[in-house]
């Protein structure tokens, strides 16, 4: 059971909601130029902008500090789903709250939000909450990637670039010499090795939770 459910969010996350095979993420935000930049590398089929800003989200007197991502209206990178798996568009307005986030905050849709960037301008907006969304790994807020950018002042910047692929081992060779060398690049993941390492973090963590359970039993056993 506990394998199953694992391995079900691991899935989740991985095969339906990301559906990237590279994030490039850039040091600062860059002008939406990058992204045409990037679809000319070899062998990059699509390339979709994302937009990251960190701040405060609070409603009342609870409050958490995390990230909203900002996707382009259509994406197919990011994707994201309801309870019931059904694929949902982000509005032009207002938040996506995953459902462990709304819980922390003690939130639901139609609810504002109050919203205070970690850098730029920092003054404090409020925010509607479009809809509370399925989310089975970590604290996820979605927003219209234009909405946000009007949220910082700014226009058409972007913080990272998921692509998709379909490489010769040369081609691939070149999009990462090429990649690596430019001087905006603050890291490079690739989606198979994300993968990898949160199975195997899950796997150890069932490992030792199996082997006290064990021990346990044996006690009553005897």
């Amino acid at each position: 059971g506990f394998v199953d459910s694992m391995r079900d969010m691991v899935h989740f996350e991985f095969d339906r909601v990301m559906n990237s095979d590279f994030e490039i993420i850039f040091k600062s935000e860059v002008d939406h130029s990058a992204v045409d930049d990037i679809r000319r590398l070899p062998g990059v089929m699509v390339a979709e902008p994302v937009l990251a800003v960190v701040g405060d989200l609070s409603y009342g007197p609870r409050r958490k500090k995390l990230a909203l991502t900002g996707v382009s209206p259509g994406a197919g990178l990011t994707r994201i789903f309801d309870s019931a798996g059904r694929q949902i568009p982000v509005p032009a307005s207002g938040l996506l709250l995953g459902r462990h986030l709304a819980e922390d905050l003690g939130i639901g849709a139609g609810d504002r939000l109050r919203f205070v960037p970690s850098k730029g301008l920092r003054r404090p907006v409020e925010i509607p909450v479009a809809q509370i969304v399925e989310s089975r790994v970590g604290l996820k807020a979605y927003a219209d990637i234009n909405f946000l950018n009007q949220l910082i002042n700014e226009a058409g910047v972007v913080s990272a670039v998921q692509v998709k692929v379909q490489q010769s081992a040369a081609e691939k060779q070149a999009f990462l010499k090429t990649l690596k060398g430019a001087p905006q690049l603050q890291s490079l993941a690739e989606a198979k090795s994300q993968k990898k390492a949160l199975k195997q973090q899950f796997d150890r963590a069932l490992l030792g939770m199996a082997i006290v359970m064990i021990l346990f039993a044996g006690v009553i056993f005897c």
